[in-house]
């Protein structure tokens, strides 16, 4: 992989080499590690979820679960030596509180501290988009409370890190650290990987990472053929929604715009997850005219020339996601799948048949058929059996545009199919 700096200082990744499908191209250990800023009550060691909020350190007061911890690099070098230097112990009371928002933050600092070099060479260019993330008045303020006034002030690290240093963490952590999945528990934590994090944003990535759950090093593969000094990209939002929802999604959580080729493509690259039928003709598909409009823009169909208003379509997009999101929190599989189908029905004649809702309906059949209680896959009767290989078809089919080559999604999905 090399770095290339654009005309107008943007960085990104090429290739340095020609790349099959599936190589790793870079290999990299975390720069910082630790909680995410919304975190659950957590072990500041092994990041596994404490049910006992007296589990705590005894040297610094804050949440560990075992003296193996305690000695945990992390945790020992960084807010371990802060926390007990000032005695700020941790408030159970508040469990799970806000106080674990300013650990990650304040590791970084310290790692910055240590390696003043490597800081200024490779992690401050990082973009931490502070003057879009202020217009969050609310975040900015709790975030200001819980981390720049807490480490500042409760802790006595003003004559070390200023205001702005402080800020400028925080940030870049929002924007570019990635989530990590903690070996043996459903909770999340944030890593920083600032080589990985060069990757600039496509809706149609050519890469993928994973995480080692032994030392959380990030490793990244090539999922398609990859010729020498072309771009790679990674996706930084779920490749089967919508390109409103997507643009919408990387405007909340990465800062920008997104104006890829499948942004730009009413079609969405001819996969129609953003197409509706047309009960006007019935022999084409309403299109956004202008789909980097978002819903500002009108949807028409190539054949007739009909058209419906885009905050129609934003209406209707609304009333299908709550829909969605109610039948996804329904806790018994077999009412689950039946509710899935109810609104695949419902909406047949409105949705293209590969409309991203559509999409994300099949692969919760896929998924549900063979595994639903009376819906084992033994006990499948052949119309059953047949719907649940249609689903995981629609599903790759699908991928094959969007997600192409070898990504965990379609690698799941074709195990589904086979009722593995």
């Amino acid at each position: 992989m090399v770095i290339v700096q654009s005309i107008n200082f943007h960085r990104f990744a090429v290739a340095s080499k020609t790349l099959e499908a599936g190589d790793a191209f870079l290999v990299e250990s975390p720069y910082v590690i630790g909680p995410k800023a919304d975190s659950e009550f957590i072990c500041l060691g092994c990041y596994k979820l404490l049910e006992n909020p007296l589990a705590l350190c005894k040297i610094c007061g804050w949440p560990i679960c075992s003296d193996e911890c305690t000695q945990k690099p992390w945790h020992k070098e960084n807010e371990c030596k802060v926390f007990s230097a000032v005695r700020m112990k941790y408030k159970i009371e508040h469990v799970p509180g806000p106080q674990l928002q300013s650990i990650t933050p304040l590791r970084f600092l310290m790692t910055i501290d240590r390696n003043r070099k490597r800081w200024a060479t490779e992690v401050c260019s990082m973009e931490d988009h502070n003057l879009e993330r202020r217009l969050n008045e609310a975040e900015w303020e709790r975030e200001k409370t819980n981390v720049v006034f807490f480490l500042r002030e409760r802790c006595r690290l003003s004559d070390r890190f200023t205001k702005d240093l402080i800020e400028t963490v925080c940030g870049i952590l929002e924007v570019n650290a990635y989530e990590v999945h903690v070996p043996g528990g459903p909770n999340l934590i944030r890593a920083l990987y600032p080589k990985a994090a060069i990757l600039s944003h496509s809706c149609v990535a050519n890469t993928i990472h994973s995480i080692s759950p032994h030392d959380l090093s990030l490793v990244l593969r090539t999922t398609v053929y990859v010729t020498q000094s072309d771009e790679l990209y990674r996706n930084f939002t779920n490749c089967l929604l919508p390109t409103p929802l997507r643009r919408e999604s990387l405007r909340k959580t990465h800062y920008f715009d997104c104006t890829c080729d499948r942004c730009e493509d009413p079609s969405e690259l001819e996969s129609h997850m953003n197409s509706l039928n047309c009960i006007n003709c019935d022999s084409g598909a309403l299109v956004p005219i202008e789909p980097l409009q978002d819903f500002n823009t009108t949807w028409k169909c190539y054949f007739c020339g009909k058209k419906i208003k885009g905050n129609d379509v934003e209406q209707l997009y609304e009333k299908v996601r709550l829909e969605i999101a109610e039948m996804e929190r329904i806790e018994s599989a077999d009412e689950k799948l039946k509710e899935a189908e109810k609104l695949m029905k419902a909406y047949r004649l409105i949705l293209h048949p590969n409309h991203a809702f559509n999409i994300s309906l099949y692969l919760t059949l896929s998924q549900l058929y063979g595994r639903a209680k009376g819906y084992s896959l033994i006990d499948l009767p052949d119309v059953q059996l047949d719907r649940k290989i249609f689903c995981c078809q629609k599903v790759l089919e699908t991928l094959s545009i969007v997600g192409p080559g070898y990504t965990r999604i379609r690698g799941t999905n074709s195990v589904k199919q086979w009722g593995v």
